[in-house]
């Protein structure tokens, strides 16, 4: 029997292997056996995922997004004591923020393993962090290029342990930054005192403040504001801080900052007073006042706080619980506050996020992601497992967990050097994973926005033993045909055809499929003039005698503008004699491209095999064997990188007819069409070994512009036997765009055996 399938659901991502025999589900279909270097979306598509773009070389280190606002976000850098910070700069361009001529760096008492364990929470300008055996500590943002990354005051401090013998205060300013009179103290910058039997300026006791200068033997100033306290009277003492119980987690939430996780009392969290974070004073008990309470329902450490839209939630390895005053969406009080452990299984160290209402959290063992959420009718909170039938991709364990919300709105994760991400979209009943690989290692990742507030997706990678800051790119969304359209002669559609090329040849510049990745471009912004026969001259001194030979090309805005010129003689800097290539739509120019034939630099590819993307098309593969690569050509646009391969395997081929399954029949594939949006490249077939070009590359009827992407439906021939077992593979071995929308399967079955 000759029958024709679809296959237009990719959505369920990679399934576990052992799925195979499962063709009884419905997610047989839209899952497969190898999703590998590919994303899908809730659309149903299959798109070959985007390469990550050289933006720092670096060391290894711990990534911290800092969020100060949509128009300006941090990337933090923690290694070996230090912190480093990158941005992007008022002209959108990401890199160092800098101090002076050099990167800005902070300095904090963690080693780079010990960064690794942080927890953090963030207030506006302000971020705590917490780390088990460590004080808190605070990061605050002062100027757009200045931060600072200090203990600090804390009243009633819950966590002090043990202290030094007591010293005489005889006197304390009103001032910014108190100044103490201590004889003989003996204290240093960064100790922490706790005061009290003040009299006159009572306000003072209880703090443990942070010495912040040492301006005598005799004298200290303190990181708490007594502008405003009573006039010091006489009296009081300061005891040094020497051990502490300090949290391993923290939170803002609704108006308080909560502790927990305390190094001897693993399952108490501590809430501050409301609306003053600093301060934990227990009495008396008001609706605003502190709390320290114990989790009777748990034995192992609060790992995590996360806040939730109607309770405060914490994680331990043996149990998740919901902290709340009483009830779903009461206020926390110290009067009310309740903590009830849910029926979700428990956590590891990962943070947690929030995304469509659910709260997502790495299990226990690494391998599992769970998401619960409160259910009105039942209440209770509820727990369900994220990957139960594709297990087999989390088997390096699960990192760091982000969500990155774009029009793909995918989940990523680190997983033993790879990356994998997570197509989830609970209205769709859509849950599909995919792995990432490529040359080098991947070990942590970040999401913050760019100046526009779209978010983007920042790793952490390793490529022969040196790490970079790397940049996943875009995903071009890319014009189309019908855009195009200025009359009805055929004259117009031949214009509109050209321009319509010329437009989407600029867009494919755009596009980085290639890992480490580094993006060349000779793009100009100053004027040229033409003057109709042979002569171009430019407002600003761009040209040198070493141009002889390359091109003066139009960057199209519309489609519509073209030209390009060869550069036949220099007569100054401004001046070039040149050879008309393609006629200019106009004499007058700004924003064109001055060619090139070599990508200097690149040792660090040095005895590596890279791809190149020239002017939108694959060029070729190169091994680099000094600093400079010839590429042999004139081109306006470059990149260059590590090539990685995307292949999808489906399950066995077949569906049910006449109370049977063709899955379990014997079949031959004769034809099968790749149904895709905007892609170049790809091959197709019945193994990895006997695949077809989904597209021949080469040149468009326009000269130098690359093959136009397939819109559309793309036959294939299907080799093999009469055999019960037949799949599919679809592979991107070229650093270019693919987007599958549908596999369309022609076959011959047999409905009984």
């Amino acid at each position: 029997m000759r029958v024709s399938t679809t296959y237009n659901n990719f959505s369920r991502g990679k399934l576990d292997h052992d799925m195979m025999g499962r063709y009884d589900l419905p997610i047989y279909q839209s899952g497969s056996d190898l999703f590998e270097n590919n994303i899908s979306n809730f659309k149903g598509n299959a798109i070959y995922r985007a390469g990550f773009e050289q933006m720092e070389v670096f060391e290894d280190c711990f990534f911290v997004e800092f969020k100060f606002n949509n128009n300006q976000n941090y990337l933090l850098l923690f290694y070996e004591n230090k912190i480093r910070f990158m941005s992007y700069d008022s002209n959108g361009v990401f890199g160092w923020v800098l101090d002076g001529a050099s990167p800005l760096e902070v300095a904090t008492p963690y080693t780079l393993e010990q960064s690794r364990l942080l927890k953090y929470t963030q207030n506006a300008d302000t971020m705590i962090f917490t780390l088990a055996g460590f004080q808190p500590y605070k990061l605050i943002r002062t100027a757009a290029d200045a931060f600072t990354f200090l203990t600090f005051a804390r009243k009633l401090d819950p966590f002090g342990l043990t202290y030094a013998t007591q010293k005489v205060i005889s006197g304390a300013s009103k001032a910014a930054n108190c100044n103490l009179t201590i004889a003989g103290h003996g204290y240093s910058v960064g100790d922490m005192i706790k005061l009290q039997s003040i009299a006159g300026m009572t306000e003072l006791n209880t703090y443990t403040a942070r010495v912040m200068t040492v301006p005598g033997v005799d004298n200290v100033t303190i990181d708490v504001d007594t502008t405003d306290f009573t006039t010091y009277g006489s009296g009081g003492q300061a005891l040094k801080l020497l051990t502490g119980d300090y949290p391993q987690t923290c939170k803002y939430y609704k108006g308080r900052l909560y502790y927990a996780g305390l190094d001897a009392r693993i399952t108490t969290f501590a809430g501050s007073n409301a609306g003053l974070y600093d301060d934990f004073t227990l009495l008396p008990v008001t609706v605003a006042s502190a709390m320290i309470v114990t989790v009777a329902d748990i034995a192992e450490k609060i790992e995590w706080l996360y806040g939730g839209d109607n309770s405060l939630i914490g994680g331990a390895g043996d149990g998740i619980v919901a902290i709340n005053g009483g009830g779903v969406g009461n206020p926390i009080t110290a009067e009310t506050v309740e903590a009830t452990i849910t029926s979700a299984q428990g956590c590891n160290a990962s943070e947690p996020f929030k995304k469509d209402g659910l709260i997502f959290y790495v299990g226990r063992d690494g391998r599992n992601l769970y998401y619960f959420s409160y259910d009105l009718l039942t209440e209770t909170f509820q727990g369900e497992d994220a990957n139960f039938i594709s297990y087999d991709i989390t088997a390096g364990g699960m990192g760091k967990i982000r969500h990155k919300k774009d029009r793909n709105d995918l989940i990523f994760s680190v997983n033993d050097g790879n990356i994998i991400s997570l197509n989830f979209n609970r209205k769709e009943n859509v849950i599909g994973w995919h792995e990432h690989t490529g040359h080098g290692e991947f070990s942590d990742i970040a999401v913050i926005s760019d100046n526009s507030g779209k978010p983007q997706l920042f790793a952490l990678s390793k490529y022969n033993d040196v790490y970079y800051i790397e940049r996943q790119g875009e995903y071009v969304e890319f014009a189309q045909r019908v855009q195009f359209y200025s009359g009805l002669t055929a004259t117009h559609e031949s214009s509109d055809s050209e321009a319509y090329t010329r437009y989407i040849a600029e867009q494919l510049k755009q596009c980085i499929y290639l890992d480490n990745a580094q993006v060349v471009s000779n793009l100009q912004d100053n004027s040229i003039t033409f003057d109709g026969v042979d002569t171009i001259t430019a407002t600003d001194a761009v040209f040198a005698s070493g141009d002889i030979g390359k091109h003066i090309v139009y960057k199209t805005a519309t489609g519509y503008e073209s030209g390009r010129f060869e550069i036949t003689a220099y007569t100054s800097t401004t001046v070039v004699t040149v050879n008309v290539l393609q006629t200019p739509t106009t004499n007058i120019y700004s924003d064109w491209y001055l060619t090139f034939s070599s990508i200097t630099d690149v040792t660090q590819y040095q005895s590596e095999t890279v791809g190149v993307v020239a002017d939108g098309g694959y060029l070729d593969d190169f091994v680099v064997g000094g600093a400079t690569l010839d590429l042999n050509v004139q081109v306006t646009h470059a990149v260059i990188g590590y090539r990685y391969t995307g292949i999808i395997k489906s399950f066995s081929l077949g569906f049910q007819i006449q109370a049977g399954n063709t899955q379990a029949t014997m079949k031959t594939i004769t034809q099968f069409g790749v149904r895709c949006v905007n892609t170049s490249g790809g091959h197709a077939g019945s193994s990895l070994y006997h695949l077809e070009p989904i597209q021949e590359l080469g040149q468009t009827d326009i000269n130098y512009l690359p093959t136009l992407p397939i819109d559309g439906t793309k036959y294939v021939s299907y080799s093999g036997e009469h055999m019960k077992d037949k799949f599919f593979y679809i592979v991107q071995a070229v650093p270019l765009p693919m987007t599958i929308a549908s596999v369309i399967i022609n076959a011959n079955y047999a409905v009984t055996q």
